[in-house]
């Protein structure tokens, strides 16, 4: 190792191994050079790699040095190998750090798995994370879910009679939210208006009789337009559900007393959901690293798997490249971004005194049992 050598330098043979018919090196230019032993020559090359530990440098430039003689017994590592990684001297060592600045010739861990990768799905740390995330909590949400089915309350229908109803209702705010090319959002605006009732009802399971209420039973939906809550309160008092008939409810196998409107979802059916979301984005991923990473790119050689054409990207430890390097780099654009919203303001009903919507202005609802 010498800091103060220009290039690094290999000699036509080192002992007996004839290192310019070894290594293939092309002799190129002559240069003269200055060492402490006086003027000298060389002639300008290029090695293919270095390799020290964990540190592989490419296409490093050197000299081939003619004047050295054959009982030469070690090359010279000088600044063109140098430059390219971090190093200090320290306590009489030479330290090289292999987290340094480089101009693209550097090839980290070339002994770890995480560098020499063969399969195309380790090449990018943006879908190996991705998948292995993505697995894991499949495998959990399958867990939660055999847990979730065992655990889960069953609910049974029933008709239950009518007893006493208290018509209400909301007015439900929609927002549908988009920005355009140049960051400026833009919102639509409207209101509709959900009908619904408290009930006072009566139901048997098992020959006993059960007295429930059930809050806001969903009656219908109106448009925003002017008599629109006179209409609702009219048709639940006069057009739907008289006193005496029946609505069909559920109730819960363990404890009848317990009655919904509608069947409450079980949570191993929305871990199931959540299980089939996660599986199918998993499949976007492999089928993604696939195409982005592998494809037509594939190169499996001995110094372990190159899959991205840009020799850039390999000029740092595993971790720290780029994710999701070729979408990122042929696919970033800018569109449109677009959203919608439900913003419920509740009112009226058995447990409200009136209701209307907080924070000052908008529409109040009405109706439903006062306390």
């Amino acid at each position: 190792m010498d800091t103060g050598a220009s290039y690094c330098s290999v000699p036509e043979k080192l002992g007996v191994i004839d290192m310019v018919a070894t290594l293939n090196l092309e002799r190129g230019e002559t240069i003269e050079t200055t060492t402490a032993a006086g003027p000298g020559m060389g002639y300008r090359t290029t090695l293919p790699n270095i390799e020290i530990g964990q540190m592989n440098i490419r296409k490093v430039d050197a000299l081939i040095n003619p004047l050295r003689t054959g009982d030469s017994e070690y090359c010279i590592l000088g600044m063109s190998f140098l430059e390219h990684i971090d190093w200090r001297h320290q306590n009489g060592m030479l330290i090289l750090n292999p987290d340094g600045e480089s101009d693209g010739t550097k090839v980290y861990g070339s002994s770890t798995w995480l560098t020499k990768s063969d399969h195309w799905l380790l090449e990018d740390p943006g879908y190996t994370v991705a998948a292995i995330v993505l697995a894991l909590s499949l495998i959990a949400t399958a867990f939660m879910g055999v847990a979730a089915a065992g655990e889960g309350d069953e609910w049974a229908e029933t008709e239950a009679e009518v007893l006493e109803k208290y018509p209400g209702y909301d007015w439900v705010e929609h927002q549908d939210c988009y920005t355009d090319d140049w960051g400026d959002e833009y919102c639509d605006y409207w209101y509709e208006l959900d009908c619904w009732a408290d009930l006072d009802v009566s139901y048997s399971v098992d020959n006993t009789t059960y007295s429930s209420e059930v809050d806001h039973f969903p009656i219908r939906a109106y448009d925003d337009y002017d008599g629109a809550e006179d209409d609702c309160l009219d048709y639940v008092e006069n057009g739907t559900m008289p006193i005496g008939s029946f609505v069909t409810l559920y109730y819960n196998i363990e404890d009848p007393s317990e009655v919904n409107a509608e069947e409450p979802g079980s949570a191993a059916v929305g871990l199931l959901f959540c299980g089939i979301i996660q599986l199918i984005l998993l499949i976007v991923v492999l089928v993604l690293a696939y195409l982005d990473v592998g494809g037509n790119s594939v190169n499996f050689s001995s110094g372990g798997g190159r899959y991205y054409d840009d020799p850039g990207y390999y000029d740092r430890p595993w971790h720290r490249r780029p994710w999701f390097h070729r979408r990122r780099h042929y696919y970033h654009h800018r569109g449109h971004r677009r959203r919608s919203s439900r913003v419920t303001r509740s009112s009226g009903g058995r447990r409200s005194g009136g209701g209307g919507r907080s924070g000052g202005g908008g529409r109040s609802g009405g109706g439903g049992r006062g306390r």
